[in-house]
This record gives C-alpha cells, structure tokens and sequence, in this order.
C-alpha cells in the first residue's frame, strides 16, 4: 500500500497564466516545454491547465525557465506568480537545441514581446 502524494491545486491555473502572459497557443507552449524524454502534445497542454495531467518535473522545469519564475513558484500553492510573468518584460527568445545525425540544429524559436 502507498500513500496518495500532495497534488498542488494551483498548478494548473498557474500553468494556464504563463501560457496566456507568454501570448502563446497550446501547441507552441507543447514545442516549448516538450523534452526528450518527457515528451508533450498540444493535448497535454489542455489537460495540464485543466488540472486533469500533471506535468513532469521537467516540464515544470521548461515552463518555470520560460516565464523566469522558481519551479517552487508553480507548485507551493502558497506562492502566487507576481503580476504578468517575466516573459513580458521585454523581448525573450526561446529556442531549442536538437541534434541529428551528429550535428545540432536550432529549431522552433520564438520571439516575445
């Protein structure tokens, strides 16, 4: 037997708000925080914000970086994330580094203002 572990209950309003500050769709916030080893979908996205999936601690970790907040901010329900995340304060390029064949390519980048 186990034992049921704390679920935040804020994290999924949380997630939605630094999808909605970073002005982005589901499917570039999935291209974002997707992982090689924790992959993720436009549909998890949805499911994430619906409080219905809980994200990996990878992804929590990608989500944390692009909105320049602590991954603590996201799951103490405690802690609100401050006003508009950092993502809006000023122009942020996010882009991925992926390797293929050897050799590494820069893909999916993205521009905020």
């Amino acid at each position: 037997m186990g034992y049921a572990r704390p679920q935040p209950r804020r994290l999924a309003s949380k997630l939605r708000k630094i999808r909605k500050d970073l002005n982005v769709t589901q499917q570039q916030m999935a291209d974002l925080v997707r992982h090689k080893r924790s992959p993720v979908y436009r549909g998890h996205i949805s499911e994430f914000e619906a409080g219905r999936r809980e994200p990996s601690l990878l992804v929590l970790l990608r989500y944390a970086r692009a909105a320049g907040v602590n991954v603590e901010e996201l799951i103490d329900d405690e802690l609100n994330l401050l006003g508009e995340t950092q993502a809006r304060r000023g122009t942020i390029f996010l882009f991925r580094l992926e390797q293929y064949s050897g050799c590494y390519f820069l893909t999916n980048m993205y521009r905020f203002n």
